[in-house]
């Protein structure tokens, strides 16, 4: 492909842009003052070979790629990861590129370089690459080289109130790893996006590559270019001037359908078991203002005060452009103007985009405060975090911001041109202006670069835990912030360092399991929760960490806990092995929950008391099961009434039934208890072992235990988080040593809270339960990398045609 610059664009507004080699050399400096920010003041970030990354997030996704680059090694291609909430399948994280290259990455040059620099390394690689990543891609959509060079230079800039958009800030306080790659990656593909659907320029294949990595890198800014795309189509749409009926025919349509289409071709191993699974995923367990959205007011004031663009510094000057780039947007209907600026059709094109843009973008950053009902059904909105949003506020602030900065310059430019009479030439002044506000500007971003780029060294921290790590038990360990324990760092690193799966994350969304809700509720108080226990042992915790907080004697009298060693200011606590259990454990399934998994967690919480009884229930059983004395029913409120309020309605309504009659709450409970005792459980789990993916157990299943009645036989239960893709084989041990003998599947059945059971046979067995991908997403996965390097070296040319 050649030169992409039109030329109605050459004639209109090369005469006022700068040159080639000044807009290069303003994107070098700006991409070099990361690691010259570091080295200057000698960061150790640049040179630890034993310090995490500090951020939030960070800190999880360093040990979820430690975790994958073990797992990769050992040739394993199952991959669930155990070490935080209860488990979850690694295959919904809505970010799979980022963490599976660094993995692969470290695998390589392990034996030269730390796994731990070489994250870093490669994050900085990335912050690095973003100025040239959204020049190319601005200069794709169609701004000059001047306004691209001001995006460029003011791409680490940005800093908000919320701390949750592009800017170091929020890389820095909430660690959004895998949100860098995607604000890298994002610009570059709406530009090819634009250029390929408005004028069929370029390459379909290069902008499909771009987009499937973009949405690899994270899903919501795959999902956020859906949007840009549905924007560009309209707007097209509405300034092309042919008949309706001619318009709705428009290669533009085709254009962005094929893209598309072949995106969710390629991305089909990855989204179809994510849907097919949907119903599984965490999502948002509540909804406050960062998930539903802030109101028009409150976010027009942060706007307007320059809290959304500029938070804490003086001068707001990227609000002041923000603001000036949206007047400019409003005068782009002056078809008659000659200005340069307007003059062009492809100008009014793009500044008509970008409006329209910002405004959607705005819209959907108020959410569900604005939109309602109707928020949830954009597609994949339903668990979406209005807040990202943020992060297309500051993708079009910053364009606005250099379309206004870019008319300035031109003017003042042109004004001290005329002043002076033709003595000094507009575009020499032009120059020289970039020539002395780059360097400036830069230098006073240096410090605030090196400051927000910070590592923790944690040398001593695997040494003081060798008493905990030594336990003879593989029992979680449980973090909180009600202990004092819920920073990201002790949530993240004690459970990898001391080997006892975490029990809590302090992330939630896509990626997490419905288990996350059910583990926040839990209070270290008897007298709300007296079962609380029985609830150490139904999530098989056997440790506690706590710092500054002192546990009521009698709550550690009650769950038998006892001191166990001090991490630094970390108290641990163990609990006696007078309560023997493990991740195995027999119970009675006496009745079953039926509803939304998400609508019951009222429900099931309530029912979670019937363990003291060693008792769970089914979740949404099959109805060729017998039908269950105890069934807890769970329906929308207004599913009765019409889509709207259908939509508009998060409350659940809980129907109790003994025996097929409605009765009370309490009535239930006590019916569903009564005749239920610990004792009566009769089969034993005699050994387990645990390994990173399965669970293996030896049991005795005794005979008066067993019922073909699935309501009242003992089930083995497994206290890991049901998944579809779990599977269970058993071999009886009588058979142990007979040549022939096989191993046999049984079903694995959802129960409460969100744990997963199976039913055996009498007698002594051998049990494996383990996480496996299908074959077909294993095969997928090959087919996709196959076709995606195909294509990308077929395609690498365009990558190098960007001026």
């Amino acid at each position: 492909m050649g030169n992409f610059s039109t030329s109605c664009q050459k004639s209109a507004t090369d005469g006022d842009d700068i040159p080639q080699w000044l807009s290069l050399l303003i994107v070098l400096s700006v991409s070099s003052s990361v690691f010259l920010g570091l080295a200057i003041n000698c960061n150790p970030y640049l040179t630890s070979e034993t310090g995490y990354a500090d951020g939030g997030d960070m800190y999880s996704h360093q040990i979820e790629i430690l975790y994958l680059k073990e797992i990769l090694q050992s040739g394993a291609t199952d991959f669930w990861f155990d070490e935080v909430t209860l488990g979850y399948p690694l295959f919904l994280a809505y970010s799979p590129f980022p963490c599976l290259v660094t993995s692969i990455t470290m695998i390589l040059t392990e034996s030269f370089i730390s796994p731990l620099l070489l994250f870093r390394w490669m994050y900085l690689a990335i912050l690095s690459a973003m100025p040239w990543t959204w020049f190319v891609g601005l200069r794709k959509l169609g701004l000059t080289r001047l306004e691209s060079s001001l995006v460029s230079l003011c791409v680490y800039s940005i800093s908000s109130w919320r701390k949750f958009g592009l800017e170091l800030e929020a890389f820095q306080y909430y660690g959004l790893f895998t949100q860098t790659y995607g604000m890298a990656i994002f610009p570059m593909a709406v530009g090819f996006l634009y250029e390929y659907i408005i004028y069929g320029l370029g390459s379909r294949n290069t902008t499909v590559l771009l987009v499937v990595l973009n949405f690899t890198a994270h899903a919501f800014f795959g999902i956020y270019l859906g949007i840009v795309t549905g924007v560009t189509l309209v707007v097209e749409l509405f300034n092309n001037p042919l008949p309706l009926a001619k318009k709705l025919r428009s290669p533009s349509i085709s254009r962005a359908c094929s893209v598309h289409f072949i995106t969710v071709a390629l991305l089909s191993w990855w989204i179809i078991p994510v849907l097919a699974n949907y119903e599984y995923m965490g999502g948002l367990p509540w909804k406050r203002d960062s998930e539903n959205g802030y109101k028009a007011e409150f976010v027009l004031r942060k706007l307007f005060s320059g809290e959304s663009f500029d938070h804490g510094r003086k001068f707001p000057f990227i609000t002041v452009g923000v603001v000036a780039g949206l007047a400019c947007v409003c005068f782009t209907w002056r078809k008659s103007d000659r200005n340069t600026l307007y003059y062009c059709a492809k100008r009014r094109m793009i500044l008509s985009w970008l409006g329209v843009l910002f405004c959607a973008t705005f819209l959907l950053f108020l959410g569900r405060t604005f939109s309602g009902p109707f928020f949830d059904l954009i597609p994949f909105h339903e668990e979406i975090e209005a807040t990202r949003y943020l992060n297309g506020i500051h993708f079009c602030g910053l364009l606005l911001m250099g379309v206004s900065f870019s008319c300035f310059l031109r003017f003042f430019c042109a004004t001290l041109c005329r002043v002076s009479k033709g003595f000094f030439k507009c575009r020499v002044v032009l120059i020289a202006t970039m020539l002395v506000i780059t360097p400036v500007f830069l230098s006073s971003r240096l410090q605030k670069i090196n400051n927000l780029l910070s590592v923790t060294e944690i040398q001593d921290l695997p040494e003081s835990l060798n008493e905990l790590k030594s336990h003879p038990s593989d029992a979680r360990i449980l973090a909180k912030k009600v202990l004092g324990t819920g920073d990201p760092l002790t949530l993240a690193l004690l459970p990898h360092y001391s080997r006892k799966p975490g029990i809590l994350t302090y992330s939630r969304g896509y990626h997490d399991s419905l288990s996350l809700y059910y583990l926040e509720v839990f209070q270290f108080s008897l007298e709300t929760i007296p079962w609380s226990p029985d609830l150490l042992r139904l999530y098989n915790i056997r440790f506690l960490a706590t710092s500054g907080i002192a546990l009521p004697p009698h709550f550690l009298k009650a769950c038998q806990l006892r001191h166990l060693a001090f991490v630094g200011d970390i108290e641990v606590f163990v609990r006696t092995f007078q309560e023997n259990y493990g991740y195995f454990e027999f119970v009675h399934v006496p009745g079953a929950v039926v509803g939304d998994l998400k609508g019951m967690r009222k429900a099931v919480s309530i029912s979670t008391q019937l363990f003291t009884k060693r008792a769970v229930f089914a979740v949404n059983p099959l109805s060729a099961f017998n039908n269950p004395s105890f069934k807890i029913v769970v329906s929308n409120k207004n599913s009765g009434g019409n889509l709207l309020s259908f939509l508009a309605a998060e409350e659940f309504e809980i129907k109790w039934f003994v025996t097929n009659r409605q009765v009370k709450e309490k009535a239930f409970l006590e019916d569903a208890k009564f005749g239920l005792h610990p004792g009566g459980v009769s089969s034993r789990v005699m050994q387990e072992e645990v390994g990173r993916n399965f669970y293996k157990a030896y049991v005795h299943v005794v005979d008066r235990a067993w019922s073909e009645n699935f309501y009242k036989t003992e089930h083995l239960l497994l206290k890991v988080t049901y998944h579809p893709y779990w599977k269970c084989v058993f071999q009886s041990l009588a058979d142990a040593t007979d040549s022939t003998r096989d191993w046999l599947e049984v079903p694995v059945h959802h129960v409460t809270p969100n744990l997963m059971s199976v039913v055996l046979p009498p007698g002594k067995h051998h049990v494996i339960c383990q996480y496996k991908n299908p074959i077909y997403q294993k095969v997928g996965f090959i087919l996709f990398l196959v076709i995606y390097i195909t294509l990308f070296l077929k395609e690498v040319k365009f990558f190098f045609c960007f001026f």
